[in-house]
């Protein structure tokens, strides 16, 4: 079979996995291992495995990384990007569609009362988890944690500080704990 050729398939094939499949990022991985390895045998089982939980640990959606993945694994740079392209072309096209239509519907007041309920909905499942990671917190034997739960709450609500610097200065105090860890058990080899 020609690349091109090669590549055309892996579009279609990524394109119609993507259109066809509802439920997130796992929903194409088992769809992805049952076109891959089950009926086209192009991907062992053992490299399946080894695709999907770099998809998975890998930054953004599991969807678009194990396509990536696969995509890579079977025709290189070309078949990443053509895998790539075709799995956002179908959420892409439907996200353009309710934004159209929202943008010709959204002076309708039926529409706004709808939205508003959507926003209440969201506002609870939001607040459910917050609560939820809050208790776990909270319950959690070691009270640095429930400290740190209490001051970012308080830098959230009281200061109105954004999540994103929250997680950023989580993020950079763990990465210092990290270093000073790596340090100490070096100081304590060299002795």
């Amino acid at each position: 079979m020609t690349a091109r050729r090669t590549l055309l398939s892996l579009f279609l094939r990524s394109l119609v996995i993507s259109a066809t499949t509802v439920g997130g990022g796992y929903v194409i991985l088992s769809a992805l291992r049952r076109l891959y390895v089950e009926k086209l045998g192009w991907i062992s089982e053992d490299e399946m495995l080894d695709l999907s939980a770099a998809a998975q640990s890998a930054p953004g959606a599991v969807a678009v990384n194990a396509s990536l993945l696969v995509g890579y694994r079977l025709a290189g740079i070309g078949g990443a990007l053509v895998s790539l392209l075709a799995t956002v072309i179908p959420p892409l096209c439907v996200m353009c569609l309710l934004a159209e239509g929202y943008r010709r519907s959204a002076d309708f007041p039926v529409i706004m009362k709808i939205m508003g309920g959507m926003r209440a909905g969201v506002a609870a499942v939001i607040l459910d988890t917050a609560l939820t990671l809050a208790k776990g917190a909270l319950a959690s034997d070691t009270l640095p944690r429930a400290i740190l739960f209490a001051l970012s709450l308080s830098l959230i609500l009281g200061l109105g500080v954004s999540p994103a610097w929250i997680v950023l200065g989580a993020a950079a105090v763990g990465g210092v704990r990290g270093i000073m860890a790596l340090r100490r058990r070096k100081a304590g080899e060299a002795e």
